[in-house]
C-alpha cells in the first residue's frame, strides 16, 4: 500500500519526469516496455502512458496488473477479477468495425462521404496515439454509415413506390406532371448522396399522386351516383352543381378540395334532402324528414295545449252554470214561500 495521493514517473537517475494526482495509491503495475502504467487507488484504477497522460479510468477496484506489452489491464475487486483491453486495442477494433460497416453499405452503391471522413479522422488520431479520440470517431463513423444506409434504403424504396404508383395512375387519365417533376428531383438528389432530402421528395411525390388518385375515384363515384339517381327520376341539380365545383378544383390540382366537393356531391345525389334516408326509401325525398317531424310535433303540441285549455274552460263553465241553476231554484223556492223585500232583491242583483 502506498500512502501518497500522487503517482510520479522517474528516469534511471531518479529524476522526476511527470506527476499525476490520484486518490491514495494502493497498487502500481508497469508494462515491460514502460509505455503503460496502471495505478490502483481508493477511487479506482488509472491507466497512464509513459508521459503521465491519462488514457482511461475505471472505478471497479483498486488492485491492478498489466500484461507485459500493456495490451490488457487486470483489475481485482473483492472476490472478482476483471480483464480490460488497452485503449489502443479498443480503438483499433472500433476502426476495423467502422471500415466493415462502411464497406457493407457501399456495396449497395450508397455514398457515405460523411462516414468515410469520420473514419479518416479516426485513423489519423490513432496514428498520433490519441486512442480515445480515435475510438470515439470510429464509433461515430460506424453509426453514421448505418444511419446513411438506412436513409438510402428508405429513399430508394420511396422512389420505387412512386414509380409503381405512377404506372397505376397512367390508366386513370391523371395529370402527373408535378409528381414526375418531384420524382426526377428525388432521383437526382439520391445520386448526389443526399438521401434524407431524396426520401422527403419521394414522400411528397407519393402524397400528391395518391391524393390525385383518391380525388379521381371520388369524382367517379359522384358521377355514378348522380347518373343513377337521375335515371330513377330524381332532381339532382344541386349535386351536379357541387360536382362541377369538384371538377374545377381537380383541373387546378387542388385534390383535397376536389375530394371534399365530390364526396358531398355523391351524398347529395343519393340523399337529396340530407336527412339520412336514401331517396328511394324516403317518403318525401325533397323535404328533410327531421324538419317534417319537428313541424308535426310543434302542431301537435299546440293542439294539445289548446285542447287542455279548452277542456279546463269548459269544466269551469259547466261548474258555474250548475251553481247558477241551484241559486235560481232557491229564489223560486223562496218566492213560493212568500219571501219578499230587500233580501230577495239584493240576492237577485248579486246572482
Amino acid at each position: 500500500s502506498f500512502p501518497t495521493r500522487r503517482s510520479s514517473g522517474l528516469n534511471r537517475d531518479g529524476k522526476l519526469l511527470w506527476s499525476f494526482q490520484t486518490g491514495p495509491v494502493k497498487d502500481v503495475s508497469v508494462s515491460a516496455d514502460g509505455s503503460r502504467i496502471a495505478v490502483g487507488s481508493n477511487d479506482g484504477v488509472y491507466l497512464l502512458n509513459q508521459k503521465g497522460n491519462l488514457l482511461w479510468k475505471n472505478n471497479i477496484g483498486s488492485s491492478v496488473a498489466l500484461a507485459p506489452d500493456g495490451s490488457y489491464v487486470v483489475i481485482g475487486s473483492g472476490n472478482k477479477v476483471y480483464l480490460f483491453p488497452e485503449l489502443k486495442i479498443v480503438a483499433q477494433r472500433g476502426i476495423i468495425n467502422a471500415k466493415d460497416t462502411i464497406y457493407l453499405e457501399k456495396s449497395n452503391e450508397f455514398m457515405l462521404l460523411e462516414a468515410e471522413s469520420m473514419l479518416s479522422q479516426a485513423e489519423a488520431f490513432f496514428s498520433q496515439g490519441n486512442y480515445s479520440r480515435a475510438k470515439s470517431l470510429a464509433k461515430e463513423a460506424k453509426e453514421k454509415a448505418i444511419e446513411t444506409g438506412k436513409l438510402a434504403n428508405e429513399a430508394n424504396d420511396g422512389i420505387m413506390l412512386v414509380k409503381d404508383t405512377l404506372e397505376t395512375a397512367s390508366t386513370k387519365d391523371l395529370n402527373v406532371d408535378e409528381t414526375e417533376a418531384l420524382l426526377s428531383l428525388a432521383e437526382r438528389t439520391f445520386k448526389a448522396g443526399d438521401y434524407r432530402e431524396a426520401k422527403e421528395l419521394a414522400e411528397d411525390a407519393k402524397a400528391i399522386i395518391t391524393a390525385a388518385m383518391i380525388a379521381k375515384d371520388t369524382i367517379e363515384k359522384a358521377k355514378s351516383a348522380i347518373s343513377q339517381e337521375k335515371a330513377n327520376g330524381f332532381d339532382v341539380a344541386e349535386a351536379e352543381v357541387v360536382l362541377a365545383t369538384a371538377l374545377r378544383s381537380f383541373e387546378t390540382n387542388d385534390y383535397f378540395n376536389t375530394r371534399d366537393s365530390a364526396k358531398r356531391a355523391e351524398v347529395i345525389a343519393l340523399d337529396i334532402d340530407e336527412d339520412g334516408i336514401a331517396n328511394n326509401e324516403d317518403f318525401a325525398p325533397y323535404f328533410n324528414n327531421q324538419h317534417i317531424w319537428i313541424v308535426t310535433v310543434s302542431i301537435f303540441s299546440v293542439l294539445l295545449i289548446s285542447t287542455i285549455a279548452f277542456t279546463k274552460a269548459r269544466r269551469r263553465t259547466i261548474k258555474y252554470r250548475k251553481k247558477i241553476k241551484e241559486y235560481t231554484m232557491k229564489l223560486e223556492q223562496w218566492e213560493k214561500e212568500g219571501y219578499r223585500g230587500n233580501i230577495l232583491s239584493d240576492f237577485t242583483e248579486k246572482w
